[in-house]
């Protein structure tokens, strides 16, 4: 399963290390609460991380103190890698991404000897594990892969190099990936943008929104009110990963609990922090039956003023799903139709007077609560010399 799905997973990691050049590390930061920064780096592909669990990472802090010509270069860790298997496993009983990661780490090594199986199988331990660290901080620091700096002044600048701790230094040096830092320069949590009900049918909504440009989000989640927009609860079971790689725009079907019900949806991205994004605006939808008719039991008749009087029948149990209706009117079905209501008829209604007498074909259109039309089956009307009007 690991092989069928890793390229799946990689493309998420694409998706936020644009800047990711081969045989690299991305570097990422956060000011949290201005007193502290968030460092966040990953392998650019299997082959770095395979590097990196050989020899670890180095982390170096170099400040530059304000208003003076003076810096200093503190080495913050060397050689780190991830924890031992009995932490991973004391880990995984508090949580459920550790639990993955412990397997990929200790129990999914490549048993192969074919190098093209086994490079397969590594990059697929490679994608998941970064996944379990995009979702869970516990992972990413004990894989070595995140740190807090509580040591900062906001009247300094801090450069922040990470790289592998390679034997060979000019190796080393190759392998570098640098930030700097501010106390007071706070980036934007920005949250997704134009959340819509995109479509809706048998009781599922399908929900469209964007991603903001100025974002990183790794995954997202989707939270539902059942009371009327003061509380929110997630619906997804996993966060949503975006897989298809087109554009900014993504979508996510639910299904709503019961009908005839007031929902509210809102939408979260999850930062490669572990961090939620704040939550979009909401939308809202009415849940409905989308499995109505249309028109029932057709029928006419000719007035004395020379009009074809339509009448239909339609349940009364069932009109809490439409608008109301329309009249389509054609020769053959297919050709010279139209609709001849300008505007559409209330749901209580169940005739109609069509202007004129001829012998057409009418359709009796029930328009449900999204716009969505139910087409009953076709009245041939006649129109024979021998039949007078009626009064």
């Amino acid at each position: 399963m690991l092989k069928k799905y890793f390229s799946i997973l990689l493309f998420l990691l694409t998706t936020y290390l644009t800047s990711a050049q081969s045989n690299k590390i991305q570097l990422l930061g956060k000011v949290k609460e201005q007193k502290s920064f968030l460092l966040r780096w990953v392998p650019s592909n299997e082959k770095v991380w395979l590097e990196s669990m050989k020899y670890g990472y180095t982390l170096t802090k170099i400040t530059y103190s304000k208003g003076k010509n003076t810096s200093t270069k503190k080495i913050i860790f060397s050689a780190k890698k991830p924890e031992s298997k009995g932490f991973w496993e004391d880990l995984a009983t508090k949580d459920d991404y550790a639990k993955v990661a412990n397997k990929l780490l200790f129990d999914s090594e490549p048993t192969s000897k074919d190098t093209s199986e086994i490079n397969n199988e590594n990059r697929a331990r490679f994608a998941f594990l970064m996944i379990a660290a995009d979702f869970s901080a516990l992972v990413s620091e004990h894989l070595g892969l995140r740190f807090e700096d509580v040591e900062v002044n906001k009247n300094d600048r801090y450069k922040y190099i990470i790289s592998i701790n390679y034997p060979d230094l000019n190796q080393m040096k190759k392998s570098e990936e640098s930030l700097i830092m501010y106390v007071d320069k706070l980036i934007p949590d920005y949250n997704p943008k134009d959340l819509e009900i995109k479509d809706y049918a048998d009781s599922i909504v399908i929900l469209s929104w964007r991603t903001h440009p100025n974002a990183i989000y790794t995954a997202f989640n989707i939270e539902r009110s059942n009371d009327g927009g003061k509380t929110f609860n997630k619906v997804n079971n996993a966060p949503i990963i975006p897989t298809d790689g087109k554009g900014d725009t993504l979508s996510y079907g639910d299904k709503v609990p019961q009908l005839y019900k007031d929902f509210y949806y809102r939408v979260k991205g999850l930062t490669p922090f572990a961090d939620e994004s704040p939550a979009s605006e909401t939308t809202k939808i009415f849940a409905y039956n989308t499995r109505i008719p249309g028109g029932q039991n057709l029928n006419y008749q000719f007035t004395k003023n020379r009009k074809t009087l339509l009448t239909w029948s339609y349940p009364d149990s069932i009109l809490i799903n439409i608008q109301g209706f329309k009249i389509k009117r054609s020769d053959n079905l297919a050709n010279n139709t139209e609709i001849i209501t300008p505007k559409l008829l209330p749901k209580n209604r169940r005739f109609f007077a069509d202007s004129i007498i001829v012998s057409k074909i009418y359709q009796v259109i029930a328009v449900d609560l999204r716009g969505n039309e139910k087409v009953s089956q076709p009245l041939m009307v006649e129109v024979l010399d021998s039949i007078p009007p009626i009064g």
